[in-house]
């Protein structure tokens, strides 16, 4: 039965999802970010299912994608020089309820040979049928912010599924990773290394804080000069979401 259990998705296809307990930790930009790095730039063939209901950020944002880029001639033109090359077209992104991500998984292992498949799970384990889902996972990454409500929330989510799932035969579960994300270049290295030091005493690891995030002044900067920065479904990380579209302001 155990087999049975853990043979609910394809095991040639690695599933990974980047989730966490708080709301605005960035979760679903860094699985845009990722997925986008992979399939764009190195073409591995891959999925996005989004298990966030009711608000499917990351399908919609492939929906805002794929609008924009019918209605923008350089986005336009952008897409289909990325299209014309083998494997770069965009990659699927479905939504469903998280209990249903399993069935929705098998569809596209159905569908097309992928090696790997991203999961964007909703902000608590009280939703229906998440643990299920969870267990199908062969890791979990948890994106962390050096506050203490945030750091107790996502280490409380990471204790309970390393002590139900991790290394269990009725799990798929293989690691659980933590790592620093909206990092603020005010605060210091050694407040990083501090909350870093309790990862060796428990069966997680804990990556190194990565370049400091954009202060919301430069956000607003970035708005007002008419360039969009938001990480984009159909494009390479780091393409056209740069460029300066005209602006519509007086």
């Amino acid at each position: 039965m155990n087999n049975q259990q853990n043979d609910d998705m394809d095991r040639q296809t690695l599933n990974v999802a980047f989730a966490t307990q708080k709301g605005g930790s960035g979760k679903t930009a860094i699985t845009v970010l990722v997925a986008g790095y992979l399939h764009y730039r190195l073409g591995c063939p891959l999925a996005v299912i989004d298990c966030d209901f009711p608000q499917y950020s990351l399908y919609e944002m492939r929906e805002r994608d794929s609008r924009a880029v019918l209605e923008n001639e350089y986005l336009k033109r952008a897409a289909y020089e990325q299209m014309r090359q083998p494997g770069r077209a965009a990659y699927p992104v479905r939504k469903c309820r998280v209990e249903q991500a399993p069935d929705t998984a098998r569809e596209l292992a159905a569908e097309s040979c992928y090696d790997l498949l991203f999961f964007d799970l909703p902000g608590t384990v009280n939703s229906a049928g998440i643990l299920r889902t969870i267990a199908q996972m062969d890791y979990i990454f948890a994106p962390v912010s050096a506050d203490k409500a945030v750091l107790e929330s996502t280490l409380s989510f990471l204790d309970v599924l390393q002590r139900m799932m991790l290394g269990k035969e009725t799990s798929r579960l293989k690691g659980l990773y933590l790592f620093w994300n909206q990092v603020d270049k005010r605060e210091t290295s050694g407040l990083y290394e501090k909350y870093g030091r309790w990862s060796p005493t428990w069966d997680c690891r804990c990556c190194k804080p990565a370049s400091p995030t954009r202060n919301a002044s430069a956000r607003r900067r970035t708005a007002r000069d008419g360039r969009c920065s938001a990480p984009r479904c159909w494009l390479p990380t780091g393409g056209c979401w740069q460029q300066r579209h005209p602006r519509t302001d007086p």
